[in-house]
């Protein structure tokens, strides 16, 4: 790794840019003699994620951001939180569905049922199709339960897209072979995935990743809170005139 290795927001466009040169990007279902797919696992925030993808729309790039369903963080389908999706969306970007393996446990549905309700679910809130899948947290669960994917859907993790092509993965900032800007001139295909909440534009480290994330849904629910006050306060002003 060479000491201009971090995650800063500079480091990673610079990197993204290198790949440019040698790579074109593409999307689970299409390809190139060399091709990088782009991943995104949104664990944390929508709007880091929507951040990231106006940097990538910046540079003329396009990748796949793969929502939960069952986060305690965010929720899709909130008023909100769909703006985000859909702005990700409108950058010419895709969204995939991050599947939580233990809620199906833990809640008794079948697998293979739970996803398809998921994406069918996720199709008809964002009107889009949702063409690629993948668990969160696969490093907790060893022993991976078979899962029969609908017609047309595909897991990021099947070894066409993992051990075909270069797999590098940047969860809890940690590169298991180097950062990703080491590899562009060593690989034809490969599957690159980053965590958006873990690139910040001051290169924070993972310690502060979490404090900071924290800070930025307290100052969300903050607003949220003062609107419907005075959403309150309107109704109750209103009342008592009558």
């Amino acid at each position: 790794m060479n000491d201009t290795c971090n995650f800063s927001t500079g480091h990673y466009i610079q990197t993204l840019k290198n790949y440019q040169k040698t790579h074109d990007f593409c999307f689970f279902n299409n390809s190139a003699d060399n091709d990088v797919i782009l991943r995104h696992d949104v664990d944390f925030s929508l709007e880091d994620a929507l951040r990231i993808a106006k940097i990538e729309n910046s540079l003329g790039i396009n990748s796949t951001f793969f929502i939960l369903l069952h986060s305690e963080l965010y929720n899709p389908l909130g008023y909100i939180s769909s703006k985000f999706v859909s702005e990700i969306l409108k950058l010419g970007h895709k969204i995939a569905l991050h599947y939580d393996e233990i809620f199906f446990e833990q809640t008794n549905v079948d697998i293979s049922e739970g996803i398809k309700i998921e994406i069918d679910l996720l199709e008809q809130h964002l009107d889009t199709d949702i063409h690629v899948v993948a668990r969160h947290n696969p490093s907790i669960h060893e022993n991976k339960i078979p899962v029969k994917l609908p017609s047309g859907v595909v897991d990021a993790m099947d070894d066409k897209f993992i051990v075909e092509r270069k797999y590098l993965s940047d969860s809890v900032q940690y590169w298991r072979e180097d950062c990703f800007c080491n590899h562009y001139n060593n690989f034809t295909k490969l599957q690159i995935l980053t965590h958006p909440a873990l690139w910040t534009d001051e290169g924070l480290a993972r310690a502060e990743i979490l404090p900071r994330i924290f800070k930025n849904y307290s100052n969300f629910y903050k607003r949220l809170f003062q609107d419907n006050s005075e959403l309150w306060e309107k109704y109750i002003a209103k009342n008592a005139a009558k």
